[in-house]
């Protein structure tokens, strides 16, 4: 193999695992997986969404629970995730176009849906133990906040009470 195939080959086994970074990030914040969140960020990574919060990751993950928690359920999905990775193959940026679901009960006892369009603006580091966030800022592109149309119960559940973690033998031990 020359060496242009194989740094083309390296970069495509990190776009890779940085994909799935990213969807593990979604995960864990869809079942509330905190230990697998923090897994995630780099010891002095920054996170900013906005508004909402602007830190470290580690302010971040203390602050997330409370937010969180508010939300009956959540559904982070990923689209038109584009990442550049250096020549070293050791630092990367991406950006990652999101659409989150939230239901929550509000002050009345009703439910309310809110959507949410973004991108999570991205900075990946392998520092020798396999890709994690550096730094990480959500932007908000748009949102609707409407009463829930739902007539089904939700099976989905966050933490271990949610049907994957007796049902997977692999993923998300």
């Amino acid at each position: 193999m020359n060496p242009s195939d194989l740094k083309t080959l390296h970069q495509l086994a990190a776009k890779q695992a940085i994909r799935e970074l990213v969807l593990k990030y979604c995960r864990a914040s869809d079942r509330q997986d905190y230990v697998l969140m923090a897994s995630l960020y780099h010891d002095d990574a920054t996170d900013d969404h906005g508004k909402m919060f602007t830190g470290s990751a580690k302010d971040y993950l203390a602050w997330l629970p409370s937010m969180r928690g508010q939300m009956e359920i959540t559904a982070h999905h990923i689209s038109n995730h584009l990442i550049v990775v250096d020549d070293d193959c050791r630092r990367a940026e991406g950006e990652a176009y999101i659409v989150a679901y939230h239901l929550k009960t509000v002050s009345d006892g009703s439910k309310q849906q809110i959507v949410t369009g973004g991108r999570f603006l991205d900075k990946y580091e392998d520092r020798g133990d396999g890709w994690k966030f550096s730094a990480r800022k959500a932007v908000l592109d748009w949102n609707e906040f409407q009463p829930s149309l739902s007539r089904w119960p939700n099976e989905g559940r966050a933490g271990r009470d949610d049907p994957a973690w007796g049902f997977f033998e692999r993923l998300g031990k």
